[in-house]
């Protein structure tokens, strides 16, 4: 099911026309869209700071790890941990730019997991 949602979710913000189509926005939101190499076509204001604001919680702003390319994946890890009260933790690049977001329980589950062996 949640799958399922994250596709539709994803659908809704991405569209690839056909090798004999070309894309067209719907009407009123032409400035919304953005070409990507892919040929993919993505709506890039769909996702804003004000509807994630609506949706997450102030925490949710604050559980963030900075990652370089220096940085091992043991440091990398430790930053991710380090933020006990976070669901999810969003890697930033030297730029402060989102790179990824990672799940912090399923992370410590992989650790344990690799321990056990």
């Amino acid at each position: 099911m949640a799958r399922q949602l994250v596709g539709h979710f994803i659908d809704l913000l991405q569209s690839q026309p056909s090798a004999d189509q070309q894309f067209v926005a719907p009407a009123g939101s032409t400035d919304e869209w953005v070409g990507l190499q892919s040929g993919r076509f993505e709506r890039s204001a769909y996702v804003t700071r004000q509807l994630l604001r609506g949706l997450l919680s102030d925490e949710a702003f604050d559980a963030w790890a900075s990652e370089s390319r220096d940085q091992s994946k043991i440091k990398r890890a430790q930053l991710v941990l380090g933020a006990r009260d976070a669901t999810f933790v969003a890697l930033v690049g030297t730029d402060h730019g989102f790179l990824r977001l990672i799940d912090r329980q399923q992370l410590l589950e992989e650790i344990a997991t690799r321990t056990e062996q």
